[in-house]
């Protein structure tokens, strides 16, 4: 599990997004940025629609509560891990009690925080994407507090790797 500590301007859980669902009167929703989306979950050995963490102009804070992998990518942002600075596109591993931080933008609009094994958030027409409109899918609907991690099955392998 990871505590987020700030939620940023607005960050919402997002996958790719829900497929023909227009004609039973919903919007497709998912990720701005799918490139960006599809290159961070690769980076944690993830499916490429896996759930991710999508924050716009102003990124979160969050304590890790867990051993995790996780990834960011997109806009170039003030990103540090325990207050060392980090970049986007490389995966890291993230130690219990550590403290990832995602300032503000320096260029672009959002990034992308993709963790191994995805986030646990339940689906809503096929999807984990939120819609914010109607209150629909990834957590309750809204904007971030708090996100339960699940951990893939091969997380131990993947931590091998380096």
């Amino acid at each position: 599990m990871i505590e987020i500590i700030s939620a940023g301007m607005l960050s919402t859980i997002q996958d790719l997004g829900r497929f023909s669902v227009m004609k039973d009167g919903f919007t497709q929703s998912g990720v701005m940025d799918a490139y960006s989306t599809k290159i961070a979950n690769k980076l944690c050995k993830n499916d490429v629609n896996a759930p991710v963490i999508e924050m716009t102009m102003l990124g979160i804070t969050a304590k890790f509560t867990d051993e995790h992998i996780f990834a960011i990518s997109g806009g170039i942002f003030d990103i540090s891990l325990n207050n060392k600075p980090i970049k986007t596109n490389k995966a890291y591993v993230a130690k219990k009690g550590d403290i990832l931080s995602i300032k503000g933008v320096k260029q672009g609009l959002r990034c992308y925080l993709a963790v191994a094994g995805g986030f646990d958030v339940p689906l809503f027409m096929g999807s984990a994407s939120t819609n914010l409109k109607i209150n629909v899918g990834g957590f309750e609907g809204r904007k971030l507090a708090k996100l339960k991690i699940s951990k893939s099955e091969n997380f131990r392998k993947i931590l091998m790797i380096k």
